[in-house]
Order: structure tokens, then sequence, then C-alpha cells
């Protein structure tokens, strides 16, 4: 985890998503300035929104917020979490897998 910013031993939250408003990432920024100092928030995804960048810099967590966009290894960074959070605030429509 080091890797990507967070130190050994801290308490880790991942999210994997593409930012969408209604994926409800602004309210996990917000719960990080609640959370003690040890937690560290991976957003993983595309998090390009400007309104996030500017949410995420004005936090008093911002040091312990990392935006890590695309990853390939995104599940294994999940795995490495200790809790994988997605808030969203709306309903999300189901999509059909086709394989």
């Amino acid at each position: 985890m080091r890797t990507v910013g967070v130190p050994e031993g801290a308490f880790a939250i991942a999210c994997v998503a593409n930012y969408r408003p209604r994926k409800g990432i602004e309210v996990l920024v917000d719960a990080m300035a609640l959370l003690p100092g040890d937690a560290h928030l991976l957003l993983v995804g595309h998090m390009d929104a400007p309104g996030l960048a500017t949410r995420i810099a004005a936090s008093p967590a911002a040091a312990r917020i990392h935006r890590l966009g695309h990853r390939q290894d995104a599940p294994a960074l999940t795995a490495a979490c200790d809790v994988f959070a997605l808030p969203s605030i709306k309903r999300e429509r189901a999509r059909a897998v086709v394989d």
C-alpha cells in the first residue's frame, strides 16, 4: 500500500467507481474529515471531475485521500484495503452483462 501513498498499518478504505454525481463520492470525501488520522481513502477509477478535485483540496483530510485513476490492479488494491465503500446517493440502474 505504500506505493499508493498509504503508510504501513494505516486503515485503508477503497472506492472503485467512475465518477458520477449519483455515486456519492463527495459524501465519502466529506466523511474522511470525521475519521481518525490513520484512515486513508483510495479513489480508484476515473475521478477527474473538477468539483471533486476542489472538494478534496478543501478537505482537512486531503493528504489522506488518494485519487489513483484507472488501475488494472483494482481488485488487488481493494483486497488489500480494510473496507470497501460505494456511497451511492441515488438508485443505480442494473445493466445486463453480456459474455
